[in-house]
């Protein structure tokens, strides 16, 4: 009987320590959450889904006062441009991240000197859990090389909003009239876009 009741209580612990998740890491060294369902999710989302919550925003975001008396509300910006460039700018892209009327925020993309946007140009990006999304230029051409995407209010976008205060960037693809420029975020990359933008969407 006692035996019984001993080999019941390890199959017990064993099917519960077999139900739970666990920490893998792919051959591109991505560490990963496999569940005993067969799904899974990419353990750095984990991480900055939490980090998100915590961060000091001083250091990210700055509140610039409109005297505005039409719109009214102060505007919140990054204080930095990130910046996705392997020669300081002169190919690559500049983000600029701004939060104006208390719910449109603007992603402002300044692609290298001599490029032109097309009107409703797309720009693809891809997540580090391999989700993809695509946006597009607001407004008409611009052969200063800025794109402009809007997101809440009008605009919409929420749900791309939502991916992008979840997951890191990994890369960016934006198209020109001739072509495209695409870069890959270094990992400052990755974390000054994320925590610029989840300061502004909190603020």
């Amino acid at each position: 009987m006692k035996k019984s009741i001993l080999v019941l209580m390890f199959l017990a612990a064993w099917t519960v320590s077999f139900a739970q998740s666990e920490e893998a890491t792919t051959k591109s060294g991505i560490k990963v959450i496999l569940n005993q369902d067969g799904t899974w999710k990419q353990a750095e989302i984990i991480a900055t889904e939490s980090k998100a919550s915590d961060l000091e925003c001083s250091k990210y975001i700055e509140e610039k006062v409109d005297n505005d008396k039409v719109i009214g509300k102060n505007t919140f910006s990054a204080k930095n441009k990130v910046l996705v460039s392997t020669d300081n700018g002169k190919t690559g892209f500049g983000i600029f991240l701004t939060k104006v009327s208390g719910k449109t925020l603007v992603m402002q993309i300044h692609v290298g000197s001599g490029t032109c946007i097309n009107e409703n140009g797309k720009i693809d990006i891809l997540l580090m859990d391999g989700t993809k999304l695509t946006l597009r230029n607001v407004g008409r051409m611009d052969c200063k090389g800025v794109a402009n995407v809007y997101f809440g209010g009008s605009f919409g976008k929420t749900d791309q909003l939502d991916e992008l205060g979840l997951k890191k960037i990994k890369s960016m693809k934006v198209q020109t009239t001739d072509s495209f420029v695409e870069e890959s975020f270094t990992q400052q990359n990755a974390d000054d876009f994320f925590n610029t933008l989840n300061c502004l969407i909190k603020s």
